[in-house]
This record gives C-alpha cells, structure tokens and sequence, in this order.
C-alpha cells in the first residue's frame, strides 16, 4: 500500500498547485468561452463529469453516513480528482493493508458474508 500511498500524495500535489495556479492566475470569464469552443475542451468536461460520477459511486457504495456522502460528492463537483486523491489517502492509511476494507468500506463484512462459501457441518 505505500506505493499506492504515494502515487495519490503525488496525485493530490499535483493537484493543489495546479487548482492554486488556476485560482491565482486564471480568469474563467476569458478562458472558459475558449475552453467550451474546443473540442477538445468539451470532451475534457464531459471525462472530468463521468469521472466524478464513477467516483461519486464508490463513495455512495462504501460510506454509510448520507453526511459523509453529501459532502464528499459536493467536494468532488468543487475540487475534483483532489477529493479523491484526498480520499483515497484517508482510506488507505484508514485499511492499514486490508485491501478488502479499502474497497468495500463499511460494507466489507456484509459482502464478504454474503460470498463467503458455506460452512460444512
């Protein structure tokens, strides 16, 4: 897991200098009418939205505060891949080398129940 660890401190580094660059030095007002007359620009868009969407669905699946859930799903439509970069760190150090409750969170013991094979008397 610690190389997974540090690929998203990368992927959330990443991200904080560039959402400070665009915060500091873009203006939406002129380079948002460029962005959106691109197409390029548009399907940038439209990956960025599925994205946080498919994103949004593994939240959804493995939290089971609908507080929690609210406010990670706003937090990725304000900062994007941020959020999740920031999620997936929480949950990794949170899993402490159990795959199994890394992806399937609160949910882990219901699933794995659930596919577990039957026990023989």
């Amino acid at each position: 897991m610690k190389y997974f660890k540090f690929v998203y401190y990368l992927c959330a580094l990443a991200m904080i200098l560039s959402l400070g660059n665009v915060f500091i030095n873009g203006d939406f007002s002129i380079e948002g009418p460029a962005l959106l007359s691109n197409n390029w620009g548009i399907m940038s868009i439209v990956d960025l939205f599925a994205g946080i969407l498919v994103f949004s669905t593994w939240i959804v699946f493995r939290e089971d505060n609908p507080l929690v859930i609210g406010v990670l799903i706003v937090l990725m439509g304000l900062f994007g891949f941020l959020t999740a970069s920031l999620y997936i760190l929480f949950n990794l150090y949170k899993a402490n080398g159990d795959w199994a409750k890394f992806f399937l969170g609160n949910k882990r013991k219901a699933v794995t129940e659930k596919w577990a094979a039957p026990k023989k008397d």
